[in-house]
């Protein structure tokens, strides 16, 4: 449940004209990590979570409370636990939050506070210990208008459902049933009349997150099954409603926009908020929307593993700048480095020679995000993937620059594209037929062949041999990989325990890998030696991490990507309506 955690793509859409002008200002700028903004009724109040060092630094995240215009920020909780996700009841009196009881987040309180302080008096406890699933996709609690319901999401069969719970009794009652796939229910929001219910429904596979629209009847009573608010946009999460009830506000991971509730269609991207904007909040009066800022800094490190005395030297920053780079791929002869990087304005692939020098800028398509990329064997082509129009496909792009060629066209999300070793095939990851599995097809076109039957199948390499092809399962949670023949069939599991965004990858010597990080957040890189079926520690790397590695082809270099920096703050954006 931490901002880093929220994946980003990108998508554009025409500005409103009356919001052009509305300047967001910093309503937080502390050290650390500020997050969950939640207006007071009259909007002169925000309460919200703050992490001084960070929420990753196992140090206490407190719940704050702070005057518009006025400084500093009074604590409304002061204790070693992290409290998270504050809602301050319509009614003005109480403001409810979550509060960790365990150091491995599987069990919370969901705990009630009077909003100027004094005794706290907990609701319910949440144990998710049981569970395979975990909080995702905040803010996580919401008020009903009469300030006697609080929904909040718990572990029901392997799901998240969403449930509310009586402040004056503590009864609980269902309100959402996920469907069987594998999916989370969360980020309640209810309209000014209590007679909808917006939410988020996360999807492990297939489409990353959806809004729902719930019908409420007496009692907020469900009437009927969530519906699918059949919006025009890859994903959308963090509903809130504006004060008429007339529109919902959302974030999505190419900044926030807004959409008619009556009758959702095309959204209209707030265009004063950045991509790396989340979790807004409407006040009910005062015209005022607030929202959490990420501040990340991710950038792409090296470790030459034979260094002196044959043992691995320390890790050096190699590619790196005041902007995103992640995602480093070595060209098949080892001289040239592809990566994606955020420094000319949104994410693009560039490609720089192997020291690291003469970085060029390879596309320049303006979003949605580009994932990958993927060398071919000769060298010549890049495979990436990118949905500018909601859609995912893989693309191929030539090494020397030039218009990328989209290669797939199916009505399912295709992604993650992987050169076979002898340039034949793109394999791919795809929810083409119901379930994501990896497919391949001809690497000049044409019909797309299943090779796996293990749902949610993800992250395609072929072996060094190209008798296998290696995937991972488990995203957003710590992954395992497994490998198939090339030929399609059933999956053997490999591995397991890697890290869920770091990842791993493939060398002439084994699975390069890291592992699920330790309670200080540390992860080991490792290697799975095909020769032996061993696994080995290579290094321990104390920094947080970001999204995938590589190895070069000889061998001898482990390109990968660290969070340098990272932290969020809130803003506050006046007459907003």
């Amino acid at each position: 449940f931490a901002v880093s955690l929220i994946l980003v793509w990108f998508l554009r859409s025409p500005p409103r004209s009356s919001e052009a002008v509305l300047v967001p200002v910093p309503l937080t700028s502390y050290p650390g990590e500020e997050g969950y903004p939640s207006f007071s009724p009259d909007g002169t109040q925000v309460a919200f979570q703050r992490c001084p060092e960070g929420f990753w630094s196992g140090k206490n995240c407190d719940i704050y409370v702070k005057q518009i215009g006025v400084e500093p920020p009074s604590p409304l909780t002061d204790t070693p636990a992290q409290e998270f996700s504050p809602a301050w009841s319509p009614d003005g009196q109480t403001i409810a939050f979550l509060q960790g009881l365990s150091p491995d987040a599987s069990s919370f309180s969901l705990v009630l506070i009077p909003q100027r302080g004094g005794r706290e008096r907990v609701l319910a406890e949440l144990d998710f210990s049981g569970s395979t699933n975990a909080l995702s996709g905040g803010p996580y609690l919401a008020w009903t208008p009469d300030s006697k319901w609080l929904a909040c999401p718990l572990p029901e069969a392997g799901q998240l459902a969403l449930y509310l719970f009586s402040v004056e009794t503590g009864e609980k009652r269902k309100l959402t049933s996920p469907p069987a796939e594998p999916s989370t229910d969360t980020a309640p929001a209810f309209s000014p009349d209590g007679h909808t219910l917006a939410f988020a429904r996360l999807f492990y596979v297939g489409p990353k997150s959806q809004l729902y629209l719930l019908r409420l009847g007496e009692g907020y009573q469900p009437l009927g099954e969530p519906q699918r608010a059949r919006l025009n946009h890859p994903d959308s999460f963090s509903p809130a409603w504006t004060p008429d009830g007339k529109e919902i506000v959302f974030a999505s991971s190419a900044g926030l926009w807004r959409l008619a509730a009556a009758s959702p269609g095309t959204p209209r991207r707030l265009p004063f908020a950045p991509d790396n904007a989340f979790a807004p909040a409407v006040s009910r009066k005062g015209n005022r929307l607030a929202y959490l800022v990420g501040r990340f800094d991710t950038n792409i490190w090296r470790i030459d593993l034979r260094g002196a005395n044959h043992k691995p030297g320390a890790p050096v920053p190699f590619i790196s700048s005041t902007w995103w780079e992640a995602g480093p791929a070595y060209s098949p002869d080892g001289k040239r480095i592809a990566f994606v990087s955020s420094r000319s304005g949104g994410r693009e692939i560039w490609v720089c020679d192997a020291d690291g020098s003469d970085a060029v800028q390879l596309t320049s398509l303006g979003g949605p995000a580009i994932q990958g990329p993927s060398w071919s064997p000769d060298g010549q082509k890049l495979a990436f993937s990118w949905e500018p129009g909601g859609n995912q496909d893989v693309y191929v792009v030539s090494a020397a620059g030039g218009m990328p060629r989209r290669v797939t066209a199916d009505p399912g999300a295709d992604k993650w594209p992987y050169w076979s070793r002898d340039g034949q095939w793109l394999y791919f990851t795809s929810d083409r037929g119901g379930s994501q599995e990896i497919w391949k097809m001809p690497a000049g076109g044409g019909e797309a062949v299943q090779v796996s039957r293990d749902s949610g199948a993800d992250l395609p390499h072929e072996s060094p041999d190209g008798k296998f092809v290696y995937y991972s399962k488990g995203w957003p949670f710590p992954q395992s990989v497994w490998r198939v023949p090339a030929e399609g069939g059933e999956g053997t599991k490999v591995l397991d325990a890697v890290h869920p965004l770091a990842l791993w990858t493939i060398g002439k010597e084994g699975i390069y890998f890291f592992t699920v990080p330790d309670k200080k957040r540390h992860s080991d890189l490792s290697i799975y030696e095909f020769a032996t079926g061993k696994t080995r520690k290579i290094l321990t790397i104390e920094r947080p991490l970001g999204a995938f590695f590589a190895v070069s082809p000889d061998g001898r270099t482990i390109l990968y990507t660290q969070v340098d920096e990272g932290g969020s703050d809130l803003m506050l954006v006046e007459n907003f309506r």
